[in-house]
């Protein structure tokens, strides 16, 4: 059986809100049971969708005792004992059910209608804030499997049957079971479809014989084997039905915004260039050579002659060299007429008669 389909359309509970938007995907060829004998209640057994909205048919997998039946059904689960005069509109009250309210809400279809929807892909909507306008602005994912999990994805669902009051018409809907997301799409967004991993899952949930609690265990989050991309918004219309519902684009980059102008930016460092490393010389040490044994000088002047030894003396650093202090002439020595010594000068002053 050949079953090509994919959902789109924000996500509703089972009072018909919109709490997230679910979708479902693309172009598979899906073997949907083991035997070529399976049997189907229509007998058309393709159906090409890339765009899948509620109210239109794919295929859905059940179980009849121990056989597996392919029904054709629309997306969309409008129970049995609806009695209100058929509208399209109510494909759209319960096309997604939350998990963890289903034995509440689906108390009658629980243990007796499973279903499995097999698809390549779904979709998500991305809800971000615009920073100026501050307006919601949305961007639509495509999520599959990686290349290391090949296949289509399997959806646990519940069904009914349903009989139009005016015309008789008889259809079969479902639903498809969501759950939160799991920890690698959170940023993308806060709901996912129930996946089945495996044929276990897939003959456990089909049968309807476990107890609700094991049955309810089944709707959970997986993660680690699914890949996404951005697409092309223009898929939010069903009327997209070619390829370009689900091919990759590049998003834009993000213009500048208020907060990115102010935002304070990191001080750049100049690097300055290294200063001249000075060398730093020894001081120069004044030596007067000796020659000989000490030679005695004799010092004559008009203010008298004062005679001193000169001896090798070696400079310290920082002072002048070949200045010498003057000295005080020797006791005894006469002075000139006229000049006074500094102690006269200072002395005591002579008392008055």
């Amino acid at each position: 059986v050949s079953a090509e389909c994919v959902a789109q359309c924000e996500s509703a509970d089972e009072h018909g809100s919109a709490p997230a938007p679910t979708s479902c995907a693309t172009d598979t060829e899906l073997e949907l049971a083991a035997d070529d004998s399976l049997p189907t209640e229509d007998s058309e057994t393709t159906i090409v969708r890339n765009n899948l909205g509620p109210g239109m048919a794919t295929f859905i997998v059940c179980a009849d005792g121990d056989r597996r039946v392919v029904k054709r059904a629309r997306w969309g689960l409008i129970r049995a004992n609806t009695r209100e005069q058929f509208s399209p509109s109510l494909f759209f009250r319960m096309f997604n059910a939350r998990a963890d309210r289903v034995e509440v809400v689906h108390n009658n279809l629980l243990g007796s209608k499973h279903c499995v929807v097999a698809f390549n892909g779904f979709y998500e909507w991305k809800r971000d804030v615009d920073p100026l306008s501050k307006k919601e602005v949305r961007q639509p994912y495509y999520l599959q499997h990686d290349k290391a999990h090949r296949g289509p994805l399997l959806f646990a669902g519940l069904y009914d049957e349903y009989k139009n009051p005016e015309t008789g018409e008889e259809m079969t809907t479902y639903t498809i079971l969501t759950v939160d997301s799991a920890p690698g799409i959170q940023w993308l967004h806060d709901r996912m479809p129930a996946l089945l991993t495996n044929q276990d899952e897939v003959d456990t949930w089909l049968s309807a014989k476990a107890p609700r609690t094991e049955l309810c265990k089944l709707l959970r989050p997986v993660d680690g084997s699914l890949a996404w991309h951005p697409v092309a918004k223009a898929m939010g219309s069903t009327k997209v039905q070619d390829e370009s519902a689900f091919a990759e684009i590049k998003l834009p980059k993000p213009p500048p915004s208020v907060k990115d102008f102010w935002a304070k930016k990191p001080a750049t460092v100049k690097s300055e260039p290294p200063l001249p490393v000075k060398r730093e010389t020894a001081p120069a040490v004044v030596r007067q050579e000796q020659q000989g044994e000490l030679v005695k000088q004799e010092q004559e002047s008009s203010c008298g002659a004062a005679s001193t030894l000169s001896s090798p003396v070696k400079q310290e650093p920082g002072k002048r060299s070949g200045v010498t202090q003057p000295r005080s002439p020797p006791r005894g020595t006469k002075r000139p007429k006229g000049q006074t010594s500094l102690a006269s000068f200072f002395g005591k002053p002579t008392s008055k008669k």
